[in-house]
């Protein structure tokens, strides 16, 4: 092996390092955020909720004191465990409302309960809810770490998870 070559070995795995660190610090950052934001919000705990409704929900994005209609009167009944998917043309707002669904912006108007109780704005679901974005992030590693994020987390929960996320199927069929 030339000496080259140990050089450019080493410094893709150096470069994997960096990398791994950088996925890590992000994590950190989701985590404490989203832990501010629950003590922030003091968002209310549903133990065992059964539904959630958004009643006429309407966005807005405001740019230079114009405000631009993106989402119109959007109503949804969305039981416990139910899987949606939200597909339409590019533009028509499917990652707007994700974003609204994560609080991340705030609404100009919805009604919101869960199991029939009002909350006070979209971010409250944020907690209640689980989103996968079109373009998740995949970390360069095993699909444990990627649904686990590297927390200790017990075979049978991890098979629940797989199965609840319909990915249970997809693993079997992938080389051992």
């Amino acid at each position: 092996m030339r000496m080259s070559d140990s050089f450019y070995n080493f410094a893709w795995q150096y470069s994997q390092v960096v990398q791994n660190r950088i996925n890590a610090q992000t994590v950190d950052h989701i985590v404490a955020s989203y832990n501010e934001l629950v003590k922030k919000h003091n968002v209310p705990h549903f133990r065992n909720r059964s539904h959630i409704d958004i009643a006429h929900l309407s966005f807005s994005y405001r740019q230079d004191g114009k405000a631009k209609e993106v989402l119109n009167d959007i109503s949804m009944h969305i039981h416990a465990g139910e899987k949606i998917a939200f597909v339409g043309a590019s533009g028509c707002g499917k990652s707007t409302f994700m974003m609204l669904l994560r609080g991340l912006y705030d609404v100009d108007h919805a009604e919101i309960t869960i199991d029939g109780t009002n909350v006070d704005g979209l971010h409250v679901l944020a907690y209640h809810t689980s989103l996968i974005p079109q373009d998740p992030e995949i970390f360069e590693n095993t699909i444990r770490y990627n649904i686990t994020v590297g927390t200790e987390v017990d075979d049978e929960k991890l098979q629940k998870a797989l199965h609840l996320a319909a990915f249970d199927e997809v693993v079997e069929q992938l080389p051992k």
